[in-house]
């Protein structure tokens, strides 16, 4: 027969066990916790940060892709990282936030600020296949869009180069867009629609037959100099004033200038280590000339691209003046920019530029 103390023992371990299961009920119907704002607006910036080496500066994320994740015929298209090209951190930001979200982009900047190169980068970092083409004069819708070609004796149509990256997903950019007459960019007005769609009137067959469907992942980015209102400095010939029904349709338009010099310098000296005490100095004088061709007092600017061409010939034939003179004096029209640029030279150089 138990005790009194057994009694009171017994019923102690039966109500300890009666809140350990209530305890254990009350955790199990608990609510889980959610991600608040601030934590995933973290874990968006981290994951920027993974694929680009710094901090947005708004708030995005970054989707990396598979080569899988495209069709087989765009990926030849996936272009390779450059570790020599360092990305611009705002210009970066709002291009990709453009991208995840699917906007409409627009890129403005001078002549060898590395427009296209922005583009490349970035597709390369996210691994998206990029398609790019140049806009021209001459250019015809069919040069776009696609067109009749005879084939074995049989008449067939051929998806021009912009609808196959339409219909793959791809990110398209129109390079110096405004080279192309206005009507043929107007070709283009429903497709830069949110949810609207390409049709190929050119192509045989009912309306089912010619409407595209775009690829949920394509993008369309430009990028030229005069922002589609005409070019009156005679610097950009050939560009033409844009119907303001095709610009009204950017969401975005991202202003793209020269690089910060020490980070131009930077790409040079990445490049070209052996060049290091040199760098610095040829982006003096490239600064200098680029403010002369800002107020049209030269002709021909010095870009990023002239600098790294200048920059190799520097290496390979260890004389920085007779590279410079190969690479950008001699496209030099006039003997008066001629005269300004060697005034720039000994500037820089304290020396004459001797040619």
């Amino acid at each position: 027969m138990s005790t009194i103390e057994d009694k009171v023992a017994a019923a102690l371990a039966e109500e300890l066990k009666k809140a350990q299961g209530y305890t254990k009920e009350v955790k199990e119907k608990a609510p889980k916790p959610t991600v608040s704002l601030v934590e995933k607006k973290k874990a968006t910036d981290t994951s920027f940060k993974d694929t680009f080496g710094f901090e947005p500066l708004v708030v995005t994320k970054a989707t990396v892709h598979k080569e899988s994740d495209w069709p087989v015929n765009m990926h030849g298209f996936i272009p390779a990282v450059d570790p020599n090209y360092i990305l611009p951190e705002e210009a970066t930001s709002i291009l990709v936030y453009g991208i995840e979200t699917g906007q409409f982009v627009n890129i403005v900047g001078p002549t060898g600020s590395g427009k296209s190169t922005l583009v490349e980068q970035v597709c390369a970092h996210l691994k998206r296949p990029f398609v790019r083409f140049n806009g021209r004069g001459d250019m015809e819708t069919s040069s776009l869009l696609g067109q009749l070609t005879v084939e074995g004796g049989a008449t067939v149509w051929r998806d021009g180069v912009f609808t196959e990256a339409v219909k793959s997903g791809a990110v398209v950019l129109f390079d110096e867009y405004t080279a192309t007459p206005p009507e043929i960019n107007m070709s283009l007005q429903w497709l830069r629609e949110h949810g609207g769609k390409l049709l190929l009137t050119d192509k045989p067959g009912d309306n089912q037959d010619r409407l595209i469907v775009p690829h949920e992942q394509f993008r369309l980015v430009c990028a030229d100099n005069t922002r589609g209102l005409g070019d009156n400095s005679d610097q950009f010939a050939g560009t033409n004033i844009q119907n303001s029904a095709s610009l009204n349709r950017f969401d975005i338009t991202i202003e793209h200038n020269y690089m910060n010099p020490k980070i131009e310098a930077g790409i040079i000296t990445k490049k070209h280590p052996e060049l290091k005490d040199g760098a610095e100095y040829m982006i003096k004088l490239a600064t200098l000339i680029r403010n002369g061709y800002g107020k049209s007092e030269i002709s021909v600017t010095l870009s990023p691209r002239n600098l790294l061409s200048w920059a190799k010939k520097a290496k390979d034939w260890g004389d920085m003046e007779k590279s410079f003179v190969f690479t950008y004096y001699n496209m030099l029209p006039s003997d008066q920019e001629r005269s300004a640029v060697k005034g720039f030279y000994k500037t820089v150089f304290s020396k004459n530029l001797e040619v």
